[in-house]
C-alpha cells in the first residue's frame, strides 16, 4: 500500500548571526489516509503538542506549514515549521 500523507516537522532557530536556520526533528508518513489535521499558520497564534524522540519540549508555536507539491501528487506532502515554546504556562 503506498503512502498518501507525508509530514516533514522542522524546528527554526536563529543562529548568531540572526539568521533563521531549520533542521529536520522528524516525519511522519501515514497509509490510508485521504484527508488530514495538518496545523496550519494563521492570524492568531497557533500551538501543537508534539513529542519528538530527541528532545524534551512538547510544545511547539507553528511558524509556518505549506504544502509541497500539485494537487493529485501522491503521497501529499507537508512542510510544517515549528519553534519551542519555552515560557509554558501551568494549566490548572
Amino acid at each position: 500500500m503506498p503512502t498518501l500523507l507525508h509530514i516533514t516537522y522542522y524546528e527554526r532557530a536563529v543562529d548568531a548571526s540572526g539568521v533563521h536556520v531549520d533542521k529536520i526533528i522528524g516525519q511522519e508518513a501515514f497509509d490510508d489516509i485521504r484527508e488530514a489535521l495538518v496545523p496550519t499558520k494563521t492570524a492568531h497564534p497557533v500551538y501543537i503538542t508534539k513529542h519528538f524522540s530527541h528532545d524534551s519540549n512538547t510544545r511547539w508555536h507553528v511558524e509556518e506549514s505549506d504544502r509541497i507539491g500539485s494537487n493529485g501528487d501522491v503521497p501529499m506532502t507537508y512542510r510544517v515549521i515549528l519553534s519551542k515554546v519555552h515560557n509554558q504556562k501551568r494549566l490548572i
